[in-house]
Parts: C-alpha cells; structure tokens; sequence
C-alpha cells in the first residue's frame, strides 16, 4: 500500500528543487552580483568608478563616513538612500548629519518628518528639536559695570545709553561691535562673535582722559548657552541601523525553515518506511494494515506541511538575508 499524501510526490520533489532558487530572490537591501559590476578592463576609458548602485549600500558607505566625522559625506549616501528606498530611519539619520553640520533649520524639519512617520519617538525626538531651536535664538549681550549716561553704539548704530534696558541682540557666528562713548573719557570699543542661543554679560571699564588710555581685554561671563549636539554616534533610535536586525530575523527564519524542511523529509521517509510495512502483512490482518495505513497518512501529511511551512520561511530568508 502506498501512503497517501497532500502533495503528490512530482510536486514535491519540484518544490525541493525549487528551494535553492527561493535564496536567490532579490530584496531590498540585496548586494549587486559581481557580475554586474564591470571590471577595470571591460569599462570603457575615461570613465570612472561605478558608484554603489543599492540604498543597502549608500546606507553602508554613509554609517561609515559618520562614524569617522565626515558628515558631509555621510549626508550624501544618507540622502542617496533614502531616494532610492525612502525608510523612516534614513530620515533620522539625515536629521543628525545636518545636526552635526550646525544646520539646525535642516536638523528640524527632517526630524518633523521622522515624527510623522515615527510619532511613538514624540518624546525623544522633541526634546532634540527644543534642543536645535535654542541653537537659532540670536545671542544677548548685556553690558555691566559703565558709567550711566554713556552712549552705546552697535554696528554703527546707536542702541541707547547705559544703563540698557534692553539687551543688544547678536545673529549667530556675526561679530558684534560695541562701543561705548561718554564725555571725558576715552572710547571704548570690543568686539564679540555672537554665539546662537547664548547669553552674555560683557563687563566694560571706562578710563577718563586725564589717564594714558589702556586696551584691556572684555570681561566676558557666559550667562546660558545650548547644550552642544551627542557624541555618541547614533544612526538610528536604537543605536544600530535597522540592517541589523532585519538580518538576525533573516537567520533566525533561515535556521527555522531549515528545521522545518529537514523535519519533513524525516517524516516523509518514516511515513514511507509505515507504508511498506503495510505490503507485508497478510490480507487478514486487514485491522492492522487499516491502523499501518492511518499513520503513514498522518506521517505523511505532517511531512507535507513542514516542508511547505519550511519552504515559506526560507523563502523569506532568501528575501530578508543581505
């Protein structure tokens, strides 16, 4: 007696056969083959390297020019990715390039588009965007310790006279030149780079004309600046890029569809191996050649959905595997 199975057996052998090339579909991070990357003596003269072709690959060479401070570059295959397969962490990782270039404007609005994409990460995402703004506030400068009444000029514009009731507004990385003129006294004159979000107390000393003039250098105490941009090298909200763990998933279905197929084609051989036993057996003992017959089709059909549950899960190996 022959067992009966779910799949005849000339699909299951074609499905086995078929396996081998359920690893070699494409996905979405798959590496180019190296056969379609020219070699230097098949590329015509003249032109140059052939760039990386995959966002798999963008990504690669942009986390390794991050890692190593080249955020220009590092934004370049940032943004090439991401053209290419437009996933929510290239976009964070676009934001912290421009955060690392001091581009907060840029930094801002990339991390916008993250949290429509991402809102679960509003808490995180918006404590660096508080962060980024303070970065586009323009920088204060008070000015202590002159003589009431002495006109204050700034950038050849007269601000008003000490004591200010105002504080003298910088835009971030102009210089600002401050000077301070009263009666009887020598000019004073200083310069400051104004430093975006920071506030300042520029302590200034008047000497009269009587004294021989001095160029003492500005008091200059920092009240409040922004807290500078992480070090650590994030490229994604997890601290590793997405790659990663799509590739452990990748293996872990790989080794499981692996077991499964395995298992199946045991099953398979001892739900043969109950069928023969089932030839044996004289035509009187029809109750055991019935009992026989029940398990080589439960062995059977067992085998059937293992190999077909192992042939999905390698398929999405195939698929998953960079």
């Amino acid at each position: 007696m022959v067992c009966r199975s779910l799949l005849p057996l000339s699909l299951r052998l074609m499905l086995l056969a078929a396996l081998p090339g359920a690893l070699l579909l494409p996905h979405p991070w798959a590496r180019p083959a190296a056969a379609q990357v020219p070699d230097q003596a098949t590329r015509p003269p003249g032109s140059a390297t052939r760039p990386p072709g995959s966002a798999a690959e963008y990504f690669r060479t942009g986390r390794r020019h991050f890692l190593q401070k080249r955020f220009e570059a590092a934004l370049t295959h940032f943004q090439k990715a991401y053209q290419l397969e437009p996933r929510d962490f290239l976009l964070f990782n676009i934001a912290v390039c421009f955060e690392r270039l001091s581009m907060p404007s840029e930094a801002i609005a990339h991390y916008r588009r993250y949290l429509r994409r991402v809102p679960a990460e509003t808490p995180t995402i918006e404590a660096r965007i508080r962060e980024l703004q303070r970065q586009l506030e323009p920088c204060r400068i008070r000015i202590e310790a002159g003589l009431p009444g002495s006109d204050v000029w700034v950038d050849g514009r007269f601000a008003g006279q000490l004591p200010l009731k105002h504080p003298i507004w910088g835009s971030p990385g102009s210089e600002v030149l401050i000077r301070v003129l009263k009666a009887g006294y020598h000019p004073y004159q200083t310069s400051l780079r104004a430093t975006a979000g920071t506030s300042v107390q520029l302590t200034i000393s008047q000497v009269p004309q009587e004294a021989p003039e001095t160029k003492a250098a500005p008091i200059v105490t920092i009240l409040s600046a922004p807290v500078p941009p992480a070090a650590s090298p994030l490229v994604d909200l997890r601290g590793e890029p997405v790659q990663a763990r799509s590739s452990r998933l990748a293996v872990t279905l790989g080794v499981a569809g692996t077991i499964l197929v395995t298992g199946g084609l045991c099953l398979g051989a001892f739900a043969w191996w109950k069928s023969g036993q089932t030839d044996q057996l004289a035509s009187w003992e029809w109750e055991r050649r019935e009992a026989l017959a029940s398990d080589s089709r439960r062995a059977a059909w067992g085998a059937d959905a293992m190999i077909l549950s192992g042939a999905a899960l390698l398929a999405a190996f195939g698929w998953l595997y960079p």
